[in-house]
């Protein structure tokens, strides 16, 4: 149980593309919109929880734990990697949409940050 409090925070706390637009959101607009966005990010990571806690616990044996965790510490380097190395044009202006709760949930549920 103390392992998923720590993940539960640590997926909280660090940065990322989530923690991001919800603090913007949070800042920007008004609480109503916001809170659309944050419950379906809630919610994602809710699902995720529980597909992942029942689905590991029955099918992942505790001696291949070291390589799955390898291999998500490698994934997560490529990751890092990429974005270091992409080029990014602020200057393009694009039009602000609301987000909305299905938004929130899609964009955690596929956010590789949680499901490493």
């Amino acid at each position: 149980m103390l392992e998923m409090i720590l993940y539960g925070v640590a997926i909280m706390y660090t940065p990322g593309p989530v923690n991001i637009v919800a603090l913007n959101m949070g800042m920007t607009q008004k609480l109503r919109d916001s809170a659309k966005y944050c419950t379906g990010v809630s919610l994602a990571m809710f699902v995720l929880f529980v597909v992942f806690g029942y689905t590991g616990e029955r099918i992942v044996k505790k001696e291949y734990l070291i390589y799955i965790s390898i291999a998500g510490g490698l994934y997560i380097l490529c990751l890092a990697y990429k974005v270091l190395k992409s080029k990014v044009d602020i200057k393009s202006e694009q039009g602000s949409s609301r987000l909305t709760l299905k938004n929130g949930f899609l964009m955690q549920l596929f956010n590789p940050k949680a499901i490493v």
